[in-house]
């Protein structure tokens, strides 16, 4: 493998600043979990139809570098631990030459090699008989997040073989916004809201002893479901539910019946891209927003409620961690209680909505599947949920800490959402049927397709 340089000089929104919020959001979330940030790179590619000279996919590296100032940042820790960043104007970061067009994924992205807190973009070139045939990115997630990914590789895809862009936002920038009296509002809104919550929420959701972990504390999971996705579109257009009041709604339901309570605390993710500008922003901006949600009567209109009220969260959701800690802890002092968070979050653009597809298959959907796909002795949540629609099916990905889940009781609270969604398009459940379905399913390691009709 050949490593050439790829220099960038006067690059927009040079300097030197705190991390903003987002960025210490996630530098403590990598610290609780081992310090290993190359474990949490997002990828961004393109591939060129039309192989290109390695001087011009060079050349493209450095115009994009250029192009989004949060790609040529980097972190160092000052002596009394706080970190604090600098967005380079000049420098430049080693591109990986590989020959072997047929490589697997996984091969490509070791030998892409990981992200480091002073260096938040490894690109490699992957060739073919001396022509770049696709350009690799490792981007850091101090200079992304699932929702800047997307506009990273949207602007990479069409990014010009030749001449320059404007550059976005510069994290030096939007930390400046966030310590102004603009970003002072912004925080006391936050966390005015999260008191309301804290106020009366139950402080845990776990109401009974830790488990002894499986030999490896956590584990990923996927379950994908082309039924699911056909009950969140026919259940948004009988009822017209959100889908975020949808998944929301139907995992308060599960985690409260588990636990016998009469509302559920989650914290969802909001992607806080609300302007213009941030839309455009490629950095992160995605925070946790509290979400206290009271079990009614039936699972229809607790989804109904919880599409308003998750609504209303991620709108108030940027805010200097230290301060939400704060609060929570002066609550904590206030109530007599230890707030122990069930730490999942459903993640929805609930900006952008869902993607639709189109028509459903005429034989029907396919069977859900789910495995548990990798584990790991470094986490921070006791249970995790991506949620996105795949194709024909939709995804639920989850994290486990088993000391709070066995592995059969996450994969039973995924399929009971599963049912959930898929029933509540048909008739409305009581919410005492819901902790009798997850009992029903617990353990199991198979669910019948003929459960989950779909009209």
């Amino acid at each position: 493998m050949t490593v050439v340089e790829c220099a960038y000089t006067a690059g927009a929104g040079a300097g030197e600043g705190p991390l903003t919020w987002a960025q210490r959001f996630m530098w403590e979330a990598i610290l609780a979990t081992g310090g290993d940030c190359a474990s949490w790179d997002m990828a961004v590619q393109r591939d060129f139809p039309e192989p290109l000279p390695v001087t011009t996919a060079v050349d493209l590296v450095r115009r994009f570098l250029l192009r989004h100032p949060v790609l040529r940042s980097s972190i160092t820790v000052l002596p009394d631990g706080t970190p604090v960043q600098r967005v380079r104007a000049e420098g430049t970061v080693p591109v990986r030459l590989f020959e072997d067009a047929g490589a697997e994924w996984g091969r490509l992205w070791e030998t892409a090699s990981g992200t480091t807190p002073t260096d938040f973009c490894r690109p490699l070139l992957l060739l073919n008989e001396g022509l770049v045939v696709q350009l690799i990115m490792r981007v850091s997630h101090f200079a992304t997040d699932g929702w800047g990914r997307q506009i990273l590789a949207d602007d990479l895809a069409d990014f010009p073989l030749a001449g320059d862009l404007p550059a976005t936002k510069s994290p030096i920038d939007l930390a400046a916004l966030e310590n102004s009296s603009e970003g002072e509002a912004m925080e006391r809104r936050a966390v005015a809201f999260a008191a309301v919550r804290y106020a009366d929420c139950p402080p845990t959701t776990w109401l009974r002893d830790r488990r002894r972990p499986d030999a490896v504390r956590f584990w990923y999971g996927e379950l994908r479901s082309a039924a699911l996705l056909d009950g969140l579109e026919l259940l948004s257009r009988k009822k017209r539910l959100g889908w975020a009041g949808m998944l929301c709604g139907a995992l308060a339901a599960v985690s409260s019946a588990r636990a016998g309570l009469d509302s559920a605390l989650l914290f969802t993710i909001s992607s806080n891209r609300f302007t213009q500008g941030d839309r455009e922003y490629p950095g992160p901006l995605s925070q946790e927003a509290i979400l206290h949600l009271p079990i009614k009567g039936t699972v229809t209109e607790t989804m109904r409620a919880a599409g308003a009220e998750s609504m209303r969260s991620v709108q108030v959701a940027r805010y200097a961690p230290a301060a939400m800690r704060a609060l929570c802890a002066r609550f904590e002092r206030d109530r007599g209680v230890c707030f122990d968070k069930l730490g999942s979050a459903i993640i929805v653009n609930l900006l952008a909505g869902v993607p639709r597809r189109g028509p459903r298959a005429e034989d029907g959907p396919g069977p859900t599947t789910f495995e548990w796909y990798d584990s790991t002795h470094h986490e921070n949540l006791g249970f995790y949920v991506d949620a996105f629609p795949a194709d024909s099916q939709f995804v639920l990905r989850v994290r486990v800490d088993t000391t709070r889940l066995s592995l059969d009781e996450a994969e039973a609270w995924l399929r009971t959402i599963e049912w959930l969604v898929v029933t509540t398009a048909e008739r409305d459940i009581p919410a005492a049927e819901v902790q009798s379905v997850l009992a029903d399913l617990l353990g199991c390691a198979t669910v019948d397709p003929g459960q989950l009709h779909i009209s």
